[in-house]
């Protein structure tokens, strides 16, 4: 049973403005926390300083809260924003932001615990966890929402805080005044507005999704075919669906997660075409690199694309366009050809030429 072709527009257009911040969600990232204990070998010696500003994610609302006088002033000065970095063998390697933005006078805090990224532990993803700690003897201890939950304790070494992960490793943050200046974007608070009841929309509601019957609106996935013996699909797959991606792909809580050069690379848009494959077209030959495939492409004017592609078993197909559109497949017949996609992608908007008529957009060459 295939499904052809669901069309994703990935460019901006008049009626498709609104962008929802929910449209992208990567979910508990249970390996942030694992690699920080297991990727980092933590240490507290000298190391050189690391530029941490606007390179982890703060939710939208922080609140600080100025302690009050029945506050002690032990509890009181854990208040306010911290900045610095976990140490790899003495080395700032991780970023890491601590906001307590509130203190109460029985020593319990609201603690914002964020990091950023790092390559030699395998963090890939900027995340932050919100938790209530506790702070006794001089000692901010609070544990993050996660399996294990592993606990992070702080405390004074003159005017910094010095932490450490599961009583082991260190990391050395200093006050900031500033708020604004941490975090690496705008973030989104709250849930997303109800979509519009008439016109485009880009969601649909928990009701839509439990309707017996969509009449002539979006449908759901209730028409994909599930493992295992199963009753026929409620609904039958119908219509186009137009999706603007805004910031999806590079971007993560307003924080940069992928390398722009890199990315370009992957998706076919530099000179580098990495490695043959056995598959071959009248166009000429497809190839695989950086864990995307690509089959070559000439416009009816002459314009030539290596068109990145994604496959799955069975026959499911994710093409990324050089006209912003992405076309999938959604399949189980084991058929792997993407004409019909490429030609009814072209069709909703032409392919650009920007290297001119006729010209191909680069040599192929193995890397």
């Amino acid at each position: 049973m295939d499904y052809d072709v669901i069309v994703v527009d990935m460019k901006k257009g008049p009626m498709h403005q609104q962008t929802s911040p929910y449209r992208f969600t990567l979910g508990h990232h249970l390996w942030v926390v694992m690699m920080i204990a297991l990727g980092l070998t933590l240490g507290t010696q000298a190391a050189a300083a690391k530029e941490c500003h606007r390179e982890m994610p703060l939710p939208a609302d922080v609140r600080l809260s100025v302690p009050g006088p029945e506050v002690p002033e032990a509890v009181a000065r854990f208040a306010g924003t911290w900045l610095g970095a976990w140490l790899d063998e003495g080395s700032e390697a991780l970023c890491h932001t601590l906001i307590v933005e509130e203190v109460l006078a029985n020593g319990y805090p609201r603690v914002i615990y964020s990091i950023g990224t790092y390559t030699g532990g395998n963090i890939r993803v900027p995340q932050f966890w919100r938790v209530t700690g506790r702070i006794v003897d001089g000692v901010l201890r609070f544990h993050l929402p996660e399996p294990g939950r592993p606990e992070l304790a702080y405390q004074f070494a003159g005017e910094t805080l010095q932490g450490t992960f599961k009583g082991e490793g260190g990391a050395r943050l200093t006050r900031v005044a500033d708020v604004s200046q941490v975090g690496c974007g705008p973030q989104a608070g709250g849930l997303p507005p109800s979509p519009p009841a008439v016109g485009p929309r880009d969601r649909l509601t928990a009701a839509e999704l439990r309707a017996a019957d969509l009449g002539t609106g979006l449908v759901h996935n209730a028409y994909f075919m599930p493992v295992g013996p199963a009753a026929p699909a409620v609904h039958a797959f119908k219509g186009t669906v137009m999706v603007q991606t805004a910031t999806l792909v590079r971007r993560y809580q307003g924080c940069t997660v992928l390398h722009a050069a890199k990315l370009a690379e992957a998706v076919y848009k530099t000179a580098v075409m990495g490695l043959p494959t056995v598959g071959q077209n009248r166009y000429g030959e497809a190839r695989y690199h950086l864990s995307f495939w690509s089959a070559p492409y000439r416009t009816a004017n002459g314009c030539f694309f290596q068109i990145p592609y994604m496959a799955g078993y069975g026959g499911n197909l994710v093409v990324l366009l050089p006209n912003g559109i992405s076309a999938c497949r959604i399949a189980d017949g084991d058929n792997s050809d993407l004409v019909a996609l490429v030609l009814e992608a072209e069709a909703v908007r032409p392919f650009p030429c920007p290297a001119g008529l006729g010209e191909e957009l680069r040599p192929l060459r193995m890397r």
